[in-house]
């Protein structure tokens, strides 16, 4: 017989080390204070115990501090930093690679330095001529693909280097049209927020508004009636086969074209 995982608490992992410090929240979150120097192991060591990376971001209340997020057999733990102005970290990308992207969008917005990242590119405003060749060789060549529009996609450039018939390397370079969504739905009320989260994808309009509204009842400690949950998930499936009736269509186009 296999042995049963163990069911650790996120503030037991954490217990007697980094000088972690609990702090209130809801009954669904553990939130922690630890000192900015030792966020990278903190969360690092939770990812050793099998949680997940969820975010990094950058809050003013109740103090300037760098938070991060992971979920932990469902239970959302905030790790909260009190920072200096464009005070320095150890990078979490280091031993989490899925942090790499938003350290870098942190860097480029607030000049938040990561400390040993392993790739601090420009991310939040690429620029489409500039390319990073990483395949070098005979007959090896890069092709900058786009910054276009495809699909269901927004603005991304496709960078390939190729060797002929084989790609041998391919980098996706999104956010040639970031909008500021973080600051435009600040200072918004309950139903305005709701009504620009439905804008911010026209194909996923319900699955926007439904994740602002969860983030909202979050907060606030709200319960939705059962009768509220039954409709946001017919919606929800109803958005989900539209768009998977939309790819379809578009692949059968697409045939058509070859064959003719």
């Amino acid at each position: 017989m296999r042995p049963e995982p163990r069911q650790s608490e996120p503030a037991s992992v954490l217990e007697g080390r980094f000088r972690g410090v609990a702090e209130p929240g809801p009954a669904s979150e553990r939130r922690l204070q630890v000192p900015l120097a030792v966020i990278d192991r903190a969360a690092a060591l939770l990812v050793a115990e099998g949680a997940r990376f969820v975010t990094i971001f950058l809050a003013e209340q109740p103090e300037p501090s760098l938070v991060a997020v992971l979920a932990f057999r469902g239970t959302l733990v905030i790790l909260r930093a009190p920072r200096r102005a464009n005070a320095a970290y150890a990078s979490l990308a280091i031993d989490i690679p899925a942090a790499g992207w938003t350290e870098r969008e942190l860097h480029d917005l607030y000049g938040l330095t990561p400390l040993g990242h392993p790739d601090l590119r420009p991310l939040a405003a690429p620029n489409a001529d500039q390319l990073r060749r990483r395949v070098v060789g005979p007959e090896t060549f890069t092709i900058p693909y786009g910054p276009i529009r495809s699909g269901v996609f927004e603005a991304i450039q496709f960078v390939i280097d190729t060797g002929g018939e084989d790609v041998l390397a391919l980098e996706t370079r999104p956010f040639f049209k970031r909008r500021g969504l973080e600051q435009r739905f600040a200072g918004l009320s309950y139903e305005h927020g709701g009504h620009l989260a439905e804008r911010i994808a026209g194909i996923a309009s319900v699955a926007y508004a439904l994740a602002f509204a969860q983030a909202v009842e979050r907060a606030l400690g709200c319960e939705v009636p059962r009768r509220a949950e039954v409709w946001r998930t017919v919606y929800a499936e109803l958005e989900r086969i539209a768009n998977h009736l939309d790819v379809a269509a578009r692949l059968a186009l697409l045939h058509r074209e070859i064959m003719q």
